[in-house]
């Protein structure tokens, strides 16, 4: 679990329930906390899944070298069977 995430989102809850206790001139303050406080959740949780998954550019990259991957796999199993 993403610990970063968590703060924030709590610290979002926070900002939020301080809404009401605020003046009516200065409510801006909190909502702006509070929406950021979640953007930063959901950009702390995105980058919690890519390092925990691997990145796109990666899978990218393999995805694009699997088809000759497997040809020099299969090239080599057969030269293996072959006794070549």
């Amino acid at each position: 679990m993403d610990k970063r995430s968590v703060f924030f989102v709590i610290s979002a809850v926070v900002a939020a329930l301080m809404i009401p206790l605020s003046e009516a001139n200065l409510r801006w303050v909190p909502e702006l906390v509070a929406v950021t406080y979640v953007v930063l959740a959901v950009l702390s949780f995105l980058d919690f899944e890519s390092r925990r998954r691997g990145s796109l550019r990666r899978a990218a990259t393999q995805w694009r070298t699997a088809p000759r991957r497997a040809l020099r796999r299969r090239a080599a199993r057969r030269a293996a069977v072959t006794g070549r």
